[in-house]
């Protein structure tokens, strides 16, 4: 019988030590917490109405937890033969408060479809915070497109 894996705080870090079986049954295993906790934020936001700051605060924490779904179901997608080469990055970009932030509005951006995304891309790469020491590493999503996505958008 197999060990019953741990799930909680810090311990995405550990899925680079794991076989990709053990990465996988991990992470399905945290998915439905993670997910639980950026409902619980989102319907606690939706609990202050008359405290309209702090209810942003909930909602952004909320939108974060689920862009740390999104971080990991590219952890899932990564080819096996790159996985070594790019596991710790994606791990990096779960921990980071503005990856998490970026994946975020990138969701809110593909789901109003490409024409804004196009636009909204080239507003993030222009961006001072996506230049400098950072450079376009957080522009994943945006780096991600296939080759037709990115005419689409202008690249």
């Amino acid at each position: 019988m197999a060990k019953k894996l741990q799930i909680g705080q810090r311990q995405a870090s550990r899925i680079c030590q794991m076989s990709a079986a053990d990465r996988l049954a991990f992470i399905a295993e945290g998915l439905p917490i993670i997910h639980a906790s950026a409902k619980g934020f989102w319907s606690a936001s939706l609990e202050l109405n008359a405290m309209p700051r702090e209810a942003e605060v909930l909602e952004g924490f909320a939108k974060e937890e689920a862009a740390k779904i999104l971080i990991l179901l590219d952890v899932v997608r990564c080819p096996e033969k790159r996985v070594a080469g790019k596991l710790s990055m994606l791990i990096g970009r779960f921990y980071g408060h503005l990856e998490r932030l970026i994946y975020a509005q990138l969701a809110e951006w593909w789901s109003s479809g490409h024409r804004a995304l196009a636009e909204s891309g080239r507003a993030l790469a222009n961006h001072p915070r996506s230049r400098g020491e950072y450079g376009r590493v957080h522009c994943a999503e945006f780096d991600a497109l296939s080759a037709g996505e990115q005419a689409l958008c202008g690249r």
